[in-house]
Order: structure tokens, then C-alpha cells, then sequence
């Protein structure tokens, strides 16, 4: 079976025997960079949300295995070197519907954003906050504290 290694090899091996890429269609060749799983390398120039390109990094840079945490860390990471798209609310993403000289890159993100964080870690002192979120413990949550 073929995979992320071996399809990673076969481009090292391509540029290093000095390998013409012109002869190769540029969507192919960032097939070829996505499945070998260099994603910030085959969308360089393409234009994604952030959800679009979290689950491209899920599914083609990390192991089908990891966990929440460490697919978070890896796209704060990759956030904090400007190399991923900001998750910026849809409403600001796909279009002015507010003045933008108003909001600048890391004024607001996205609700989901911060509920992905809120899940993904795994410091129990937030373990409360969780609780408030999800709408049928509520009432257990109004016990606990009267």
C-alpha cells in the first residue's frame, strides 16, 4: 500500500535526479504535494476558510490516529507562523457585511473555533465551562450550584 512516505519519497527523488515539472500538470503535481502530505506546499496559492483547511490537515498531514489535541496544537502552531488561514466567523469570511477598516486578523474568531479549543483541551479547570455548553445538563449545573 502506498503512503504518505512513500508518495513524499518519490518527489525527493524526482527533484534531486533533476526532474523536468513542466511536464507535469500543476493540479497534478499538487495532488501529488497533498497526498505526500505537504498541504501548505500544494494550496500556496489556492484560497481556503480555515474548516476547509484544518480537515485537509487532518485528513493528509497527521495520522489517522491523533488526537484532538495535538490536531489543535498543530493548527495554532501553524497559525502562530502565519501559514494557515485565520478562522475568522463565516460572516466576515465570505463577505463585507461590516465595516472591515473596523476589524483587523485576531479581533474575533469563529464560534466553532473556540468551541474546537474548549474540547480539545485538556485542562480539567475549564471542565465547568463544558458543562454550561451542552444544553441538557443545564439543569444539573443549576443543582450543583444552589
Amino acid at each position: 500500500m502506498i503512503d504518505r512516505s512513500d508518495m513524499a519519497q518519490q518527489l525527493d527523488l524526482w527533484k534531486v535526479n533533476g526532474m523536468d515539472f513542466s511536464y507535469i500538470e500543476k493540479d497534478r503535481l499538487k495532488l501529488y504535494e497533498l497526498l505526500a502530505g505537504n498541504v501548505q506546499g500544494a494550496l500556496q496559492d489556492s484560497i481556503l476558510d480555515w474548516k476547509r483547511f484544518l480537515g485537509l490537515v487532518m485528513w493528509y498531514q497527521l495520522p489517522p490516529d491523533t488526537a484532538l489535541s495535538i490536531i489543535v496544537g498543530t493548527y495554532e502552531q501553524l497559525l502562530s507562523e502565519g501559514r494557515v488561514p485565520h478562522p475568522v466567523p463565516v460572516y466576515i469570511d465570505e463577505g463585507p457585511i461590516i465595516d472591515p477598516s473596523n476589524w483587523s486578523i485576531g479581533d474575533r474568531y469563529d464560534i466553532a473555533y473556540y468551541l474546537m479549543l474548549l474540547h480539545a483541551n485538556e485542562n480539567k479547570a475549564y471542565g465547568y465551562l463544558k458543562l454550561c455548553l451542552v444544553p441538557y445538563l443545564q439543569h444539573l449545573i443549576h443543582l450543583i450550584t444552589t
